[in-house]
């Protein structure tokens, strides 16, 4: 079953993938190879994580995107189809293979 979930898309950075308590990762700069994103349950609680927690990042504008998934962890997959290509930097190249080593 679907659902609606929403992820927060920095101007300058792309997908807000989540945080760690000193970092927080987006997929324009993946060091962590992820290939799924946070997500929020609603457009409102994006904004207000958003406001909370991403407040000291000069250059960055943020918008909020809406997306149909199965997940609470958003797949790039499911952000292409949404119409966020643009944002999501390399995720795709993170996606499983089904055969480790072998690309």
């Amino acid at each position: 079953m679907s659902n609606k979930r929403y992820i927060l898309i920095c101007s300058q950075r792309g997908v807000f993938l989540g945080c760690d308590s000193h970092y927080a990762y987006f997929s324009r700069y993946n060091p962590l190879e992820a290939w799924r994103a946070a997500s929020f349950s609603s457009a409102e609680a994006a904004l207000e994580f958003c406001k909370e927690t991403l407040t000291q990042m000069p250059g960055c504008t943020f918008s909020v995107g809406e997306v149909e998934t199965k997940d609470k962890y958003v797949s790039v997959v499911d952000m292409i189809r949404a119409g966020y290509a643009d944002a999501v930097g390399d995720m795709f190249m993170h996606l499983p293979t089904g055969r480790p080593g072998v690309h």
